[in-house]
């Protein structure tokens, strides 16, 4: 392999201290510049945010004027009806009462009003526009109030508080009603709603809110605004609202976000001048307007950060332009230099072609090479596969046929029974036969045919139970598994006199595996129990449990009443060729686990409990089926 040929080093990475010191120096102006435009978009942002807010500010102030005017005089209309005074004399008929109730509800209709009510100079409310409903004023006392004792004391009155009887906002306007003499004999009251005016403020863009002349915000575009105060407020204003029940249960704590407005508190002099100051973070310009007629304030909110970020597109787009005008003599001056640079760059390129073809030859040499032994040891891996396969499958056979020669000696009791019987039937039917009685005969050969088909019985398990074959998994009814199990070990079962008791859960009764090998593991536990009980002298019953894990999964646990299981067996219980029993070679528990484990399961063991006597449990874990699969009772 070739050595790379040598990279030519660039003139552009050898520029003059000049030309950096420039470059410095441009980059620097361009700065410069745009700080500097950045600033004066900046304050001429501010100025038109000033005057815009100024306007609306004016705007909203004639508003609320406009409003008051449309509804100031209506009190002292209503006050020169003398149908209220007929209801606050003495002697005041039910009629006339009636009469006033209706006449205000009419005109509360009419004028789009939140109520109108009359009261006595006691400050009981006599007659209300909404007499009929639940929330009535009537029989209420409203003493308390700033514009009962402003009205009676002045003759008018004005008051924004949260009513005490429907907890709804409004104005209050009201009037005094005077005798012929010239007393204050009563006072009538409208309730204006201002919760349209808010909701047209938050339509308007920009937070907008009133104060009273303590500073709480009583009315605010935005609710988190609502009844919050620019400045703490002192015992004192605290004692008066808790008098007047102006704001009803609401807490009124300070507003961080407009608390620079508290350094200005009163915000103007008297005139409706606007006055304005940034936030704490600079984000909001806080405007203020006075309304001297009632002593609020209208406070506007402008957002500046549309200003900022109007600004600081300017000032991006003037340094942009700045650094076109640089980028343009620069690729000028590289322009110059670039015919050089390429034909540099063609040799370097051609020499590292050349090695890079080199290179790319000598790995594709080395890719195949690799390739080949791979997948020669992929061909050696499915030959390992094969091969343990098949020894797992003769292994699962070898146990097979270890199981059915522990059940020789019982199969061979069982048939022996049959086959002197048919010995017996078959010398009487030799004899019916000499004697030409017919029908003896037809019963003996009868006899013969059930004790033949008897023997078949008996031997159709153990034959099926034998045969070899490679696993094929698909749903098996646990139930038919266990009878199956029981069946070839019914003659250990009436010679030791252990009987089985099972209890299957009602959604554990089928499990995806082998039939055959699923019987082969459980006539494994079940011989097991029946040796350790029958080493232990214990003529009791064996338990079997099959129920459905968290997991899913179908557990299938084989319990005994032996002695259990010692220190030792319990830790080498599934190492092949150990054994307990003078007879075994102890592969059937090993058999056993590679079976489940084939069918993709577990299998483990250990004693119910620590104490001595309390037997032994394995447990069978193994998948269950898909809902979808049919159950198999094969």
């Amino acid at each position: 392999m070739t050595a790379p040929a040598p990279v030519v080093v660039s003139s552009l990475r050898r520029r003059p201290i000049v030309l950096l010191l420039a470059l410095g120096l441009v980059a620097g102006l361009m700065l410069a510049g745009g700080w500097l435009a950045w600033n004066a978009r900046l304050e001429a942002g501010r100025e038109r945010l000033r005057a815009d807010g100024a306007a609306r500010l004016a705007g909203e102030a004639a508003s609320l004027m406009q409003l008051f005017d449309k509804h100031r005089h209506l009190p002292r209309l209503l006050a020169m009806d003398p149908r209220l005074l007929t209801v606050l004399g003495p002697d005041r008929p039910a009629s006339a009462v009636d009469v006033v109730n209706r006449h205000l509800t009419s005109v509360g209709q009419q004028l789009d009003l939140q109520a109108v009510f009359l009261m006595d100079r006691q400050g009981l409310v006599l007659a209300a526009s909404n007499w009929d409903t639940p929330a009535s004023f009537v029989g209420w006392n409203y003493t308390f109030r700033p514009y009962f004792r402003n009205a009676m004391a002045a003759g008018a009155g004005v008051f924004y508080a949260v009513g005490v009887t429907t907890e709804a906002p409004g104005l209050f306007l009201s009037q005094a009603l005077r005798d012929a003499q010239g007393r204050a004999v009563g006072v009538v009251v409208v309730k204006i709603g201002l919760g349209a005016l808010e909701r047209a403020w938050a339509a308007g863009g920009a937070p907008l809110a009133l104060a009273d002349e303590r500073g709480v915000l009583f009315l605010a575009s935005r609710e988190d605004w609502r009844y919050r105060t620019l400045a703490p407020l002192t015992p004192a204003d605290r004692a008066a609202l808790a008098g007047s029940r102006q704001y009803g249960r609401h807490d009124l704590q300070r507003l961080p976000e407009l608390a620079p407005l508290a350094a200005l508190w009163p915000p103007v002099s008297p005139g409706g001048l606007q006055r304005d100051v940034l936030d704490a973070e600079g984000r909001h310009l806080l405007q203020a307007h006075r309304l001297e007629a009632w002593g609020w304030t209208l406070l506007l909110a402008a957002d500046l950060r549309p200003v900022r970020r109007a600004a600081a597109i300017e000032a991006a787009a003037l340094g942009l332009l700045g650094a076109l005008a640089v980028a343009g003599g620069g690729l000028w001056w590289l322009q110059r230099r670039r015919l050089d640079e390429r034909r540099h760059a063609a040799l370097a390129l051609e020499a590292l072609q050349q090695d890079l073809a080199q290179q790319v030859a000598g790995r594709t040499a080395e890719l195949m090479a690799a390739n080949e032994t791979l997948q020669q040891r992929i061909e050696a891996l499915n030959e390992a596969e094969r091969i343990l396969q098949a020894t797992r499958d003769q292994a699962v056979q070898a146990g097979k046929l270890a199981v059915l020669g522990q059940l020789a000696a019982g199969v061979t009791h069982e048939i022996n029974q049959p086959l002197a019987a048919l010995a017996t039937c078959a010398d009487n039917a030799l004899k019916q036969l000499d004697r030409g009685r017919h029908a003896d005969l037809r019963e003996s050969l009868s006899l013969v045919g059930e004790l033949v088909g008897r023997l078949g019985a008996l031997v159709a398990p153990l034959k099926g139970f034998a045969r070899a074959g490679s696993a094929i998994c698909q749903p098996v009814v646990v139930a038919d598994a266990l009878d199956m199990a029981e069946t070839m070990l019914a003659p250990r079962l009436r010679e030791t006199g252990v009987t089985i008791a099972r209890r299957i859960a009602a959604d554990a009764g089928c499990v995806l595996a082998d039939r055959v090998r699923l019987e082969q593991v459980l006539v494994n536990l079940l011989s097991n129990a029946l040796d350790a009980m029958a080493a232990a002298g214990v003529c009791g019953r064996v338990e079997i449990d099959v129920d459905r894990r968290s997991d899913g999964r179908i557990a299938l646990q084989v319990r005994d009443h032996g002695q259990g299981l010692s220190s030792s067996a319990s830790e080498h219980l599934f190492e092949p060729f150990f054994t307990t029993r003078s007879r075994g070679l102890g592969l059937g528990l090993v058999i056993s686990r590679a079976i489940a484990q084939g069918l993709g399961g577990e299998l483990s063991g250990g004693n119910v409990a620590p104490e001595a006597g309390s037997g032994a449990i394995f447990t069978l874990v193994l998948p269950a089926p898909s809902p979808s699969s049919p159950e198999s009772s094969a």
